[in-house]
């Protein structure tokens, strides 16, 4: 459903996973002058097919803040023009959201619309674009496939641990990726994944047990119960409240779940058992997320040059960042008892990751065998017949307006049938 207008268009918000859940809305006339203004301040940037380059200077999809609103300021529509995704790109999103736009609607001189996230995604916040092209570049197709991309058959193939596939979120044109193929990351061999996000600046590295690798994998969980291991270092580009940084998986539908008694009186309960601050969201969107500062195996804080290295075993120490979080025998407090103190809101209340430590986040778990898609909870379960396709994240983002400081996807093999079958 569309409605034309002087000022733009209305579209109702649909679903799909991997992508915000977008509905735009008018903009004011105040906002459009304003907007207008600001796009006209911003130089044309070479080597840009028409009509893009406004809409790249000005799109806030990289930088969201809260806002009562829901507009970001001016001087916060200040992105660097090559994150931001073209005019087509968002048509397409709006196609794969569920909205038609009606055929009699004329190429806008001036369109301006403002988007407002109807999820979790984005919460409560928006985006804004602004075109001044008669028309939208003919780039649909292209950038539709690649926001919505899922691996193939030759993709696995081609992957360096097949069956499993490591891959950048495909959906976040924001997140920088360091590597020739953002499709095909490494894994299992101590090699950096290098990123930059508006939110966080780093590198990933990533062991997962049971999937190729060879002696290195070997020794990397020789003596652990652990199946996978995630080190996320790097330093915050703007302080983030612990309270909104959040780590966990979320889907956009799910199938198949096992009887309402076993989800709600065993898994449900491990998962708040794992970690007390855990949310779990409904069926309709499920996930599950906790505060990064309670939920993560263990974290260490220090000043710039003195981080550990990522490859070397997981410790705890965040007294460069608290001193108060010091053992009686003045060692580093133990990761658990960090756990405890931040799961509580009110520890997390008013306190912030700061800009001028690096951090080093280590996230284990033992319960998900990612070689196999299988969690071992109690009973073994085969995830692939419930994720409808979807792959396991490995990310952090905000939990306010969405934002992610970075987002990888594992994907499966064994994901291929139920995504709608093999893929060419």
């Amino acid at each position: 459903m569309a409605v034309a207008g002087a000022s733009g268009v209305y579209m109702k918000q649909g679903k799909r996973f991997g992508q915000p859940y977008f509905r735009s809305v008018l903009a004011s006339t105040p906002r459009r002058k304003a907007l207008r203004q600001f796009q006209q301040q911003q130089p044309e940037a070479p080597n840009t097919a028409p009509g893009r380059a406004p809409l790249r200077a000005c799109l806030a999809a990289v930088r969201l803040s809260p806002s009562r609103t829901g507009m970001p300021s001016l001087p916060e529509l200040c992105v660097a023009p090559e994150l931001a995704p073209s005019p087509a790109a968002c048509v397409a999103a709006a196609g794969r959201s569920g909205v038609s736009l009606d055929a009699e609607l004329p190429a806008p001189k001036q369109c301006s619309c403002q988007l407002e996230s109807a999820s979790s995604v984005l919460q409560g916040h928006a985006l804004s674009i602004s075109s001044s092209s008669s028309s939208l570049p003919d780039l649909a197709v292209e950038e539709e496939a690649e926001l919505t991309w899922r691996p193939s058959d030759a993709d696995y193939a081609a992957a360096h641990g097949r069956p499993v596939l490591l891959a950048a979120h495909p959906g976040l044109p924001y997140q920088r990726i360091a590597s020739a193929d953002r499709r095909n990351l490494p894994f299992n061999d101590g090699s950096s994944i290098d990123f930059e996000t508006p939110l966080f600046s780093g590198r990933a590295c990533v062991w997962l047990r049971g999937a190729p690798g060879g002696a290195a994998v070997d020794e990397q969980f020789a003596g652990r119960r652990r199946r996978s291991l995630v080190t996320v270092q790097g330093r915050f580009r703007r302080p983030v409240p612990l309270d909104d940084l959040v780590t966990g998986q979320e889907f956009g539908r799910v199938e198949n779940l096992p009887p309402a008694w076993l989800v709600e009186g065993v898994l449900l309960k491990v998962a708040r058992a794992v970690s007390p601050s855990m949310s779990i969201g409904p069926a309709s969107a499920p996930s599950m997320l906790m505060p990064v500062i309670s939920g993560c195996s263990e974290i260490h804080a220090a000043p710039p040059g003195q981080e550990p290295n990522p490859a070397e075993p997981p410790r705890e120490d965040l007294r460069a960042w608290d001193p108060s979080l010091t053992a009686a025998d003045g060692s580093p407090l133990p990761a658990a008892k960090r756990k405890a103190l931040f799961s509580r809101q009110g520890a997390r209340s008013g306190r912030v990751f700061p800009t001028d430590l690096v951090f080093t986040f280590y996230f284990y778990q033992h319960v998900v065998d990612l070689s196999k898609y299988q969690l071992d909870v109690v009973y073994k379960f085969d995830l692939t017949k419930y994720l409808a396709g979807q792959p396991l994240q490995l990310m952090m983002r905000l939990r306010s307006t969405g934002e992610f400081a970075y987002c990888l996807h594992v994907h499966h093999e064994r994901l291929l049938a139920r995504s709608g079958g093999k893929q060419k």
